[in-house]
Formats: structure tokens, sequence, C-alpha cells
């Protein structure tokens, strides 16, 4: 219950941020060039800024586990590998 009860705090306010979306936009209260604007702002400012915060926020290095680590240089490893694979 309690695994129910985190995930449902961090679906639940991105499905309302895109209910709003969709019927601010259904009510033509904002158009197209506001959307673009909008979507990089906060793929550019705010998404960089979260991620720093999350980063930040961790405090103790320690409590990030060994097996965490590993899947994180996967991931960087498999994401420098696709970037060099488009970049040729």
């Amino acid at each position: 219950m309690e695994n129910f009860l985190l995930a449902l705090n961090v679906v639940l306010p991105i499905f309302f941020i895109m209910t709003l979306g969709f019927f601010l936009k259904k009510i033509k209260m904002v158009d197209k060039n506001s959307l673009n604007i909008m979507n990089k702002l906060v793929f550019r400012v705010f998404m960089s800024t979260l991620l720093f915060l999350n980063v930040y926020n961790i405090g103790d290095l320690s409590r990030i586990s060994v097996d965490n680590l590993k899947l994180l240089a996967y991931a960087f490893i498999i994401i420098f590998i696709i970037v060099f694979l488009a970049w040729l």
C-alpha cells in the first residue's frame, strides 16, 4: 500500500498538469506559439533546475547503493554510444 501511495503522489500531479493543459488549449486560452515557448522554457530551464535540486538534495552520498551506481554508469555509457552513433 505504501508503494501505491508513493506512485500516486508521483503520477497524480503529472496527470493533473496534463489535464489542465488539455483544457486550457481546448478553451483556446493558450495557442500553439505559447505552448512552444512554454515547452522550450520547461526543457531548457526548469528540467535542469529540477535535476540539480534532486542531486543536491541527496545529501549523504553513502546512501546510494553500488547497484544504483552500476545502473547509472550503464545508462551513461549507453547514452554516450547512442549520441556518438547519431553524430556519425
